[in-house]
């Protein structure tokens, strides 16, 4: 199997509605610009309490074996600009577990589930280190950066909160870019870019993994009503470098705001398609290389009232329905792209990593399969289809409630990779029992979250209380996975 996510351009509409001006060059700027040096900070300190249940993840009885953790994330940044020319530059720090119980499945995700502690060299991590300057219409900008394209469906810079659940992680790049924006009523941003990939969800660069992209990019329009599309080419060698990657995507979004007497409504959507060959993952069947066709989409609809807001998001990645032939179709959304807080995120995940462990323990088979790394992704929502109504009031208080429920089906026939393998290729489940329907189950979310106003600083602090009840389908065994947590913030 190949679980291919791309990286895009932070100059297009996310789920914010921001197109942020530190992207794009704005309509009036010049060479000329005599404005002042500017220094800005900001700033994101996070600390969260998580309180998970147990649950099994394999047919000898395994069980995560989680308890209650507490762990921050502190990220910091800065900028400085003169005129139109700025130095980026941000990071992630502390970002650990502090104390608590991690999960026992050791820490091939790389979100904070294993034992990562304050003094692991991952809890500190570059997000932003570049310098940018108008140079005529374009505006240049290399070094370090993350990445964001559209709704984040698969280039995502964690920075976009979801409706439930937490963001960690990011696409980050050394990136060369150059971008340009027309004036008029309407304008038109062109974006061209050449990446080295740091890390993401399918390369990372201190693993030996070596990744490329070429990106071009056109987006029609401002914040709230606007069209793009991107293009990349990626070319990626593993730490086997007879093991080669080399895919095309294209990727269209587009956002609409519009309202209808009292009642305001957003529609945004992305679609996206992967192309190309691979030998990083193979076959039985085909030992030189599998093509790869695969696609997703997503959608979110908002109708925001005076004191209410109704959302309805949904999904669809592509699944591979014969792991067995020459061609992958696996699709799998961004890490943060989040839909629910347990079913993705945390019960998928984990039989992800378990599987993991299963194939490549040398007691269960004499070689690790290639690619292997590949099938744990972190809780993107990888083969499947999902559904999230969700309800949001805000009362004249600042306090938000939320409650949701979400729903899944798998778009590839259920089938555990070690399991089914050990069971002749028949589509089997993580206890080993065979599968028949396509049905993931549902999951119920609920969120309190208290903000305060800003102050002179700009300084804002929030208090969220959140919880999701996953009821697994029967085939995949019936049980259910609970999932409390506390998330306070402090952001300027």
């Amino acid at each position: 199997m190949l679980l291919l996510t791309t990286l895009g351009l932070n100059t297009a509409w996310a789920q914010d509605s921001a197109v942020t001006e530190a992207e794009v060059p704005a309509a009036d700027a010049t060479e000329d610009s005599t404005e002042p040096t500017e220094v800005t900070t900001r700033g994101d300190l996070r600390l969260v309490a998580t309180m998970p249940t147990d649950f099994v993840v394999d047919s000898d009885g395994t069980t995560v074996g989680e308890g209650m953790t507490l762990d921050s994330r502190a990220r910091l940044g800065t900028e400085v600009r003169i005129g139109t020319s700025a130095l980026n530059i941000e990071a992630d720090l502390l970002d650990a577990i502090l104390v608590g119980d991690p999960w026992d499945l050791g820490d091939i995700d790389e979100r904070n589930l294993g034992a990562k502690g304050v003094l692991d060299r991952r809890a500190y991590t570059l997000r932003k280190a570049n310098v940018s300057g108008l140079v005529g219409p374009v505006m240049l900008t290399a070094g370090f950066d993350v990445s964001h394209w559209g709704m984040g469906m698969l280039a995502n810079d964690g920075a976009h909160d979801n409706l439930f659940g937490r963001t960690d992680l990011a696409d980050r790049v050394f990136r060369v870019r150059g971008a340009t924006r027309t004036k008029g009523s309407v304008p038109v941003t062109l974006v061209f870019a050449g990446d080295r990939i740091v890390a993401d969800d399918i390369a990372r660069w201190d693993q030996g993994q070596s990744a490329y992209q070429l990106v071009g990019a056109a987006m029609v329009g401002e914040a709230g009503r606007n069209a793009g599309v991107y293009g990349v080419f990626r070319t990626q060698r593993e730490a086997d470098p007879r093991r080669i990657t080399r895919v095309g995507v294209v990727d269209a979004t587009g956002v609409y705001s519009s309202g209808i007497g009292g009642l305001e409504f957003v529609a945004q959507a992305e679609a996206a398609t992967i192309f190309g060959n691979t030998s990083r993952s193979l076959t039985y069947n085909e030992r030189d290389a599998l093509k790869v066709r695969s696609g997703g989409a997503a959608a979110q609809l908002d109708l925001i009232f005076d004191a209410a807001t109704l959302t309805v998001r949904s999904g669809v990645a592509s699944g591979d329905a014969n792991a067995y032939d020459d061609v992958s179709n696996d699709f799998a959304f961004d890490r943060n792209f989040g839909a629910g807080i347990v079913m993705f995120p945390r019960y998928q995940a984990a039989l992800d990593v378990q599987a993991y462990n299963q194939l490549s323990d040398p007691h269960h088979t004499g070689q690790t399969p290639d690619g292997l790394e590949a099938i744990v992704t972190e809780g993107g929502i990888r083969r499947a289809s999902f559904i999230q109504p969700v309800v949001r009031i805000q009362p004249d208080i600042p306090l938000e409630f939320r409650l949701g429920a979400v729903v899944g089906w798998a778009t590839a026939p259920i089938a555990q990779p070690f399991e089914s393998h050990r069971a002749g290729g028949v589509p089997t489940n993580h206890l080993g029992k065979p599968t028949t329907g396509q049905h993931l189950g549902t999951e119920v979310d609920w969120a309190a979250e208290f903000t305060s106003p800003k102050n002179l600083k700009s300084t804002q602090s929030s208090l969220l209380v959140q919880g999701g009840h996953y009821f697994a389908s029967d085939d995949l065994g019936g049980a259910s996975a609970h999932l409390v947590s506390a998330t306070g913030r402090v952001r300027w």
